[in-house]
C-alpha cells in the first residue's frame, strides 16, 4: 500500500504501467501463437508526467451517469456539478445556428446542478418562477443566454435558492475554476485529448483530484467538463 501525499500519482503511474505492460503481453502472446517466439521481456519505463496523462486517458469517462429522480425538497442534496461546456467540441457536434457557435469562446458556463451521493440528481423541484430581470446581469457567463430558463426550471429550483442568488452562485463557481491558458478559443479536441485536458486542469486547481471532474464526449469530440464541487465551493470526490 503506498503512503504520503504522493500516494495517488504512485497509483496512477503504476496503473498506467499495467496497462501498457498488458498491451505489449497481448502483441507477445500473438506472436507466440503465430511461431515466432516470445521476445525478451524488456524494462518498461513510463515517466510521472506521461503515466498521469495514460491514466486519466484510460478512466476518462469518470464515474457512472446517475439518474434523474425528479421534484425532491429544494436543497436537500449533497453537492454540485459544475458543468463547463467546450464551445468548439459542442458546435462542431451539434447545430451551428445556436448563439454560442457564433461567439468566440472556449470553455464556457453550462449549469450548476445540485446533486446527491451516488451520482442521482433532483429536478424540477419547485414552480417558483423565473423573474423577468433574474440571471439578465449574467446572461454573457453561459455559453447560450437561452439556457438561463432552462437551467433554472431543471436545476435551479433544487439549490433552495432564489433565481438571483442561484445565478450569482453559478458565476461565481466559474470563476472558482482556473481554465488552463491552452484552452482557447477554436480548438476541437478529440475523445483522446481527454487525459491531456484533465492533468491539465489538475496542475492549473491545486486540490482537484481526478476524482472530481471527467470529460464529456460526443461522436468522438470532447465536448465538456464537469467538476464536483461542496455546497462551499471546494473541490470533492463525485
Amino acid at each position: 500500500m503506498w503512503r504520503g501525499s504522493d500516494a495517488r500519482a504512485q497509483w496512477l503511474t503504476y496503473a498506467a504501467s499495467c496497462a501498457v505492460a498488458g498491451n505489449m503481453d497481448l502483441r507477445e502472446r500473438r506472436s507466440a501463437r503465430q511461431g515466432r517466439g516470445r521476445p525478451p521481456l524488456r524494462a518498461l519505463r513510463v515517466s510521472a508526467p506521461t503515466a498521469l496523462v495514460l491514466a486519466l486517458t484510460l478512466v476518462s469517462s469518470g464515474w457512472a451517469g446517475g439518474h434523474d429522480l425528479g421534484p425532491r425538497p429544494p436543497g436537500q442534496f449533497n453537492y454540485y456539478v459544475l458543468s463547463l461546456s467546450w464551445v468548439p467540441g459542442f458546435c462542431a457536434t451539434h447545430r451551428r445556428d445556436t448563439a454560442e457557435c457564433h461567439r468566440p469562446m472556449g470553455f464556457a458556463l453550462h449549469g450548476l446542478w445540485p446533486q446527491l451521493d451516488g451520482g442521482d440528481y433532483p429536478t424540477q423541484c419547485s414552480t417558483v418562477p423565473l423573474g423577468e430581470g433574474d440571471g439578465e446581469r449574467y446572461r454573457r457567463a453561459y455559453a447560450d443566454p437561452s439556457l438561463i430558463a432552462h437551467e433554472w426550471l431543471k436545476h435551479g429550483t433544487c439549490a433552495g435558492l432564489p433565481p438571483a442568488a442561484y445565478f450569482a452562485l453559478s458565476v461565481r463557481a466559474l470563476s472558482w475554476i482556473r481554465i488552463p491558458s491552452v484552452y482557447g478559443p477554436g480548438a476541437v479536441l478529440t475523445a483522446a485529448d481527454s487525459g491531456t485536458l484533465r492533468a491539465a486542469f489538475m496542475s492549473a486547481n491545486p486540490g482537484l483530484s481526478p476524482s472530481a471532474i471527467r470529460t464529456i464526449a460526443s461522436r468522438g469530440l470532447l465536448t465538456g467538463v464537469e467538476i464536483c464541487l461542496t455546497k462551499a465551493g471546494a473541490f470533492r470526490s463525485c
